[in-house]
């Protein structure tokens, strides 16, 4: 048995196809799975919808913004989970996402 599996215990519930689809949906927009967000909400973490962002519609803030983002930052991909990694802190740039999200 693997390192740290010997003390994991899984906890299992029924649920019914409303309820199903409703988690499916709650997960989807967090972008985790079902058994991670029943979890994470069960021990009380908040989570909230990731932001939903449509370049196509042409607010020329966002594209400006999310261009400087994807120049600044370093995008890596696993299939599960986008991580973003900077090699500096850049004050301007948070401060110019803070000042949009306030908006």
């Amino acid at each position: 048995m693997a390192k740290g599996k010997e003390n994991e215990i899984q906890v299992k519930f029924t649920v019914d196809e409303e309820q199903k689809h409703r988690l499916d949906l709650l997960a989807k927009q967090r972008e985790v799975s079902v058994p991670q967000f029943a979890k994470l909400t069960a021990l009380g973490v908040r989570m909230t919808p990731a932001p939903v962002i449509n370049i196509s519609e042409g607010n020329s803030e966002e594209k400006e913004l999310l261009e400087e983002i994807l120049q600044t930052f370093e995008v890596h991909e696993d299939g599960k989970e986008t991580v973003f990694v900077s090699s500096s802190f850049n004050p301007e740039l948070i401060s110019k996402i803070r000042k949009y999200l306030k908006k």
